[in-house]
């Protein structure tokens, strides 16, 4: 896994602003999890904005998706988490349908075993009492890790109404 102390791990990698030193320190910020208020709340925004900035993904979002699954397989049952997945099944849904560059060989085996993990981590996250919003971000992740790119589409749309 890439470091977020050095970089220069990151070196070649770019985010949509270019520069993935405020991912990597954005990166350090959600590791305790902090509240989330509303969708400008920090570091969550500076995550979604520079990694899935309107549907397109870059290579530092690569580099940041085993590092967001890491972070929510360390507290799987904070509410908090529901956001960081949302966002990595965000990454890799737009992966599937082509809206990013190709994924670097280096990343390739990392970014793949995070997917993989997304079923069982989701499997823990659900067996608190979730809410709606959380129920469909978990189907949403469940549809990209199943490689499933349209289906994970439909269940952002899905309305109890």
């Amino acid at each position: 896994m890439l470091s977020l102390d050095d970089v220069a791990d990151w070196d070649g990698l770019q985010d949509c602003y270019g520069d993935v030193r405020p991912v990597l320190k954005a990166l350090k910020g959600v590791e305790a999890l902090p509240p989330v208020r509303d969708y400008t709340t920090e570091p969550y925004h500076t995550l979604d904005s520079a990694l899935c900035h309107q549907g397109d993904v870059y290579t530092a979002s690569y580099g940041a998706l085993p590092h967001l699954v890491r972070i929510i397989e360390s507290n799987p049952l904070k509410p908090e988490s529901f956001t960081l997945l949302s966002l990595a099944a965000e990454i890799e849904k737009c992966r599937l349908l082509g809206r990013g560059p190709a994924m670097p060989s280096g990343l390739a085996d990392e970014y793949d075993a995070a997917i993989k993990q997304l079923p069982s981590l989701i499997a823990k996250m659900m067996s608190r009492t979730v809410s709606e919003e959380e129920t469909r971000r978990a189907l949403h992740a469940i549809a990209v890790a199943a490689g499933q790119a349209a289906l994970a589409e439909a269940t952002l749309d899905l309305d109890p109404e």
